[in-house]
């Protein structure tokens, strides 16, 4: 949601209704707002993320493993300037104090973490601020480690992810930064035992002018852990890029060195755990289907492209306009069509035009009959009939049915 300022000037009809949009404050909530509010000597307004960089404006969370909550909290102060503020709030019999409250860097919160670093006590805190007007970003570390003075680290960046690639137990960070030639390079943070972030490794990605959509850090089957960066291009291509850490330098865990796919659509399909064995698939699109009602289907692979040789997980179709994905049984592979119906799709046989599946988006479940070969189920936020053939035995069945995928 967007959020009110407390400025008057700034009172658009958007504002006034996320206003009147946002939910009830607890109790609890009301009395961290009024410790603020205390403190400032002037009334504030929550800060809602536009971007998910956080889940809630307030949020709390065990900072110094003592299992009471401190309070993490974003919002505008109107007489302190058009930044989003940040505020850290201990809790000690029944009063909410201030740990500190600072302006932040921006207007918009697009990253927010905490995370463990050697040296120091306490979870850290990690923001990546959105200025208005500028093309770039900022990324803060607060150390809230009360025993130890260290000043906020700020560097600029386009996107953060945190998480342990080095494998030593603690978070490192990842920024990426545009070039003014529009190349876009990965800079790895490490927090050393001076008590300061360096730099330990970079790697340019090998397309430029792109627009990064995700990056993930996630274990892969050999046992490293990995970044995972996909993204997409001005020639409506999507492209995953994979790399661990060894001996201080950056190396490719895909063999070619890229995963690139042709992609058109919104939104664009990232690498993901299909199969919820813990590591992360990356998709091809194999061919496109365009129907007479002009929905858009595509025959795609799911593979974990960290293995030699790649491992297909899964090969199926994708629907574009519902951004769903169903397996195909190995078994019917390379042997069926898809054709649109009403508010759904067909899987056919190429030989007989007989139907191997069909999925439909219903309204109830008394709109049809349940049975072996047919079921309901809520596919992201909308309920869907799956009617498949009775010449599958029920591995089949399980594994289509399984397979169902919103990718939002």
């Amino acid at each position: 949601m967007l959020s009110l300022t407390g400025c008057n000037a700034l009172m658009t009809k958007s504002n006034i209704t996320n206003l009147l949009a946002a939910p009830k404050l607890s109790q609890n909530e009301s009395d961290i707002v009024a410790a603020i509010e205390t403190y400032l000597g002037d009334d504030i307004t929550l800060k809602y993320s536009q971007s998910q960089g956080y889940s809630a404006p307030i949020q709390l969370m065990d900072i110094d493993y003592d299992s009471v909550y401190e309070a993490v909290v974003f919002y505008y102060a109107p007489n302190k300037g058009p930044n989003i503020r940040f505020a850290l709030l201990s809790h000690s019999d029944g009063i909410w104090d201030i740990v500190f409250d600072k302006e932040g860097l921006g207007t918009e919160v697009f990253y927010f973490d905490t995370i463990i670093l050697p040296k120091v006590q306490c979870k850290q805190i990690t923001v990546g601020y959105q200025p208005t007007n500028i093309d770039e970003n900022f990324f803060v570390t607060y150390f809230t480690d009360t025993e130890k003075e260290i000043a906020d680290y700020v560097e600029s960046c386009q996107d953060i992810i945190s998480g342990d690639i080095t494998g030593s137990g603690y978070s490192d960070i990842v920024l990426t930064k545009k070039s003014s030639s529009g190349s876009v390079s990965l800079n790895l943070l490490n927090f050393t035992e001076d008590i300061v972030f360096k730099t330990i490794a970079t790697k340019t990605l090998k397309y430029a002018n792109i627009d990064i959509v995700q990056l993930k850090i996630n274990r892969l089957v050999n046992g490293k852990n990995a970044l995972y960066v996909d993204y997409t291009d001005a020639n409506n291509r999507i492209h995953t890029e994979i790399y661990s850490l060894e001996k201080g330098r950056t190396k490719s865990e895909i063999e070619a060195g890229i995963v690139s796919k042709n992609w058109e659509l919104e939104p664009a399909v990232t690498s993901r755990d299909m199969d919820g064995n813990g590591y992360l698939e990356t998709a091809t699109v194999l061919s496109t289907h365009q129907t007479d009602n002009m929905q858009l289907y595509k025959f795609m692979e799911w593979s974990d492209w960290t293995q030699n040789p790649v491992q297909r997980i899964y090969y199926g179709v994708y629907w574009a306009e519902e951004n769903m994905f169903v397996a195909i049984p190995d078994e019917i592979q390379d042997t069926v069509y898809i054709t649109g119906v009403e508010n759904g799709f067909e899987v056919k046989d190429i030989e007989t035009d007989e139907t191997m599946f069909t999925i439909t988006e219903i309204d109830s479940v008394n709109d049809v009959e349940s049975g072996a070969y047919s079921y309901t189920s809520y596919i992201g936020a909308k309920m869907w009939h799956i009617q498949l053939n009775e010449m599958f035995n029920m591995s089949q069945v399980e594994y289509i049915y399984k397979s169902i995928t919103c990718l939002d």
